[in-house]
């Protein structure tokens, strides 16, 4: 969906886009509280560690493996419905 460079696959359909996008906030409330949190913050909002670190309190190792198991977890919910994405 996402080409090297992470600009967007103009050969899948737009549709698809809004799919994931849904998935991918639905799954979000699965996630543990500081997943979450993490997760939103990093990926949603677009902010930097050092940002995450004083909203949360957070280590950055700690934001980074909560990041890290997020979207692990994510993918994985993803990929049980429609491997191929």
């Amino acid at each position: 969906m996402l080409d090297k460079t992470n600009r967007i696959d103009k050969s899948v359909p737009i549709p698809l886009y809004f799919q994931l996008k849904e998935l991918i906030l639905q799954y979000t409330d699965e996630l543990t509280p500081k997943q979450r949190l993490v997760f939103m913050l990093r990926d949603v909002e677009e902010l930097e560690v050092a940002e995450v670190q004083e909203i949360t309190g957070l280590s950055a190792e700690k934001i980074k493996n909560n990041l890290y198991l997020a979207r692990k977890n994510i993918r994985n919910r993803i990929n049980q419905i429609e491997p191929d994405i």
